[in-house]
């Protein structure tokens, strides 16, 4: 889960194992009443840059305060990801 971010600022976080990666909160969406966040996953073992993209959708953590997990579904994330491009088209 992620929690507090600012854009364009590396954060550590953990993946659904419990590793840690850095990964770089590149834009918020908002997509069907939901709010999502668009990241790139750095590698730091890579030379070349590589960075995977991920999106994670806004949700309540067990004491009602905001966090985001992982977005599952497809459609939403070719979605998301379609606004995301559009964003940064501007």
């Amino acid at each position: 889960m992620l929690q507090g971010y600012e854009l364009n600022q590396p954060i550590e976080m953990e993946d659904e194992s419990g590793e840690l990666l850095t990964a770089i909160p590149l834009c918020e969406v908002d997509y069907n009443g939901e709010k999502y966040v668009v990241l790139n996953i750095v590698h730091p073992d890579n030379d070349t840059e590589d960075a995977d993209t991920i999106i994670m959708r806004e949700s309540k953590d067990s004491d009602g305060n905001a966090c985001y997990e992982s977005e599952w579904d497809e459609k939403i994330m070719k979605a998301v990801f379609e606004l995301f491009l559009k964003k940064s088209d501007q």
